[in-house]
């Protein structure tokens, strides 16, 4: 089992520093198919320049270990601001439901790379810097679980597609919300991260992989729901490795846990 751990957690911190370059790739593709019906780009050229360069320059310090955690809070920080451009860029002829998506998604891949950041820094790490991760994931979390209630798109797409129907869209939320509540503070996020897991991979498969609901029916992109789909799967890489990068506290006093917390990162 221990060996198991120390695979999955060597095969994430491979994978996930050389996720800036999955992200530059994908956001050429998808210029390039909207090319074809499009004259003109929907965003300004100069910042899709800006963000390939940056996704590059993010990926190669990350994968090669020169500033990684300052290249993965600066990729972070990227991916927030590009969130917050798709979301209110209405050249891009999205829907609001899909921008919100698309937005949502990236913030939640940005709250994953900082806690890649707290991962991949020497002991003794910053305690702030997780939290910071956390929060994000949890405010994340919260809104898609809101998001999927109040979006007809999103509800159609999780009954339809989704084994159990209703049932499942209960149990999905149930846990997003609880997760979120649990993120947030801080409290109890080894544990409800087990359950998470299973949560996120489930809808992950039979919904946002189902590529051609989501471009036939929906008329999606084909590349942009790859990258929805990717940032899911980011998403979830990054629970399971705050689950293999962790270990599980037992309930313990206020005094005690802190003093558990200072001898682990001072290790």
């Amino acid at each position: 089992m221990a060996s198991l751990k120390t695979t999955v957690r060597t095969l994430l911190l491979f994978l996930i520093p050389r996720y800036p370059f999955i992200n530059a790739v994908t956001l050429l593709l998808l210029l390039a198919e909207r090319a074809r019906r499009e004259k003109y780009p929907p965003m300004d050229p100069n910042m899709i320049y800006g963000h390939l360069i940056m996704f590059v320059v993010c990926g190669v310090c990350m994968s090669f270990n020169f500033r990684r955690k300052d290249a993965a809070l600066v990729h972070s920080g990227q991916l927030i601001y590009f969130a917050l451009s798709v979301y209110n860029n209405d050249k891009l002829g999205y829907s609001r439901w899909l921008r919100t998506r698309m937005a949502l998604k990236m913030i939640g891949v940005a709250g994953i790379t900082v806690l890649y950041a707290f991962y991949s820094m020497r002991k003794p790490r910053s305690l702030p810097l997780k939290r910071m991760a956390e929060s994000i994931v949890g405010i994340i979390l919260g809104a898609l679980m809101y998001m999927v209630l109040e979006s007809d798109e999103d509800r159609t797409a999780f009954t339809t597609l989704m084994p159990g129907g209703n049932i499942s869209l209960y149990a999905y939320t149930l846990i997003l919300g609880g997760s979120a509540l649990c993120f947030l503070p801080g409290w109890y996020v080894y544990d409800v991260a087990v359950f998470l897991v299973p949560a996120l991979i489930f809808p992950c498969i039979f919904v946002d992989c189902h590529i051609n609901y989501w471009t036939h029916k929906r008329g999606v992109d084909f590349w942009n729901q790859i990258r929805l789909m990717s940032d899911g799967m980011y998403l979830i890489s990054g629970v399971v490795m705050m689950l293999v990068c962790s270990v599980k506290k037992l309930p313990v006093s206020e005094a005690e846990l802190r003093r558990q917390e200072e001898r682990e990162h001072a290790d």
